[in-house]
């Protein structure tokens, strides 16, 4: 089966939030403003003590579905938002962060041909000072190095649906989850910057070294999803980063 670039697509767009009355309100807009009508908007608050829920009151008949409770961490949350979308494609916009503009879910939808695929592209990404665009173009490679925001990336619902994220990981389970949908499904780049991503969240500013529990399993995760042409990429990569530590 194959869509048209007339396809118009049902999205699900999820927003995670905890304690976010700083920002809740620019990524609801930035939302709720798309140009692109056919969404489905799902909010998961982990139950904020602040001025959080003020917020998403203001904006209560723009939300579609509204959970807030405790939950476990963010892919709690983001597990909670996919258990209850109904759109053909998903998409984390998380607290914090937005669309890069109002046009981003229309060029999606008419970019998107095949459904199993998963589409993604740029990042914005926005420090106190300055943006920096990021190319998040990827292969099968690049992946075992380097991770793609969330926030760039559509996922098939049925996809995620059958393969939430992983709860043993609390920083780094979307990159977890990339790399086993790599193995699964092509992922498809759109020359296109599709969020602005705040570098003061979570996974901006817990390395990798912060997730003992992927960088024990990374091995494993290239290995059984990608293949042994990528595993001996990425332990040659490892080999030349300890001679170089080592020579130092």
């Amino acid at each position: 089966m194959s869509m048209s670039c007339s396809s118009n697509l049902r999205f699900s767009v999820i927003t995670v939030m905890f304690n976010a009355e700083k920002y809740a309100e620019k990524t609801i807009l930035s939302v709720i403003n798309q140009n692109y009508k056919n969404v489905q908007y799902i909010v998961v608050d982990g139950n904020s003590t602040d001025h959080t829920k003020d917020v998403l009151s203001k904006y209560k008949d723009n939300i579609d579905v509204l959970i807030s409770e405790k939950d476990n961490g963010i892919y709690d949350a983001m597990n909670k938002g996919i258990s209850v979308a109904d759109g053909d494609y998903l998409v984390f916009m998380n607290a914090g962060d937005r669309f890069a503009s109002s046009s981003v879910l229309e060029i999606i939808n008419n970019s998107i041909s095949i459904p199993t695929y998963v589409y993604y592209g740029n990042t914005l990404q926005v420090f106190a000072d300055k943006i920096e665009r990021r190319n998040e173009k990827t292969n099968c490679f690049r992946i075992t190095r380097f991770n793609i925001c969330h926030q760039s990336l559509f996922y098939p619902s049925s996809l995620l649906k059958k393969s939430p994220y992983n709860l043993r990981y609390n920083v780094l389970a979307d990159w977890a989850l990339n790399i086993k949908l790599m193995g699964i499904t092509r992922f498809k780049y759109v020359e296109a910057d599709i969020c602005e991503y705040d570098m003061d969240g979570v996974s901006s500013t817990d390395d990798k070294y912060k997730d003992p529990n992927f960088i024990n399993d990374l091995p494993m995760l290239i290995w059984h999803n990608l293949g042994l042409i990528s595993y001996l990429f990425f332990l040659s990569k490892e080999c030349f980063k300890k001679c170089l530590i080592w020579r130092l």
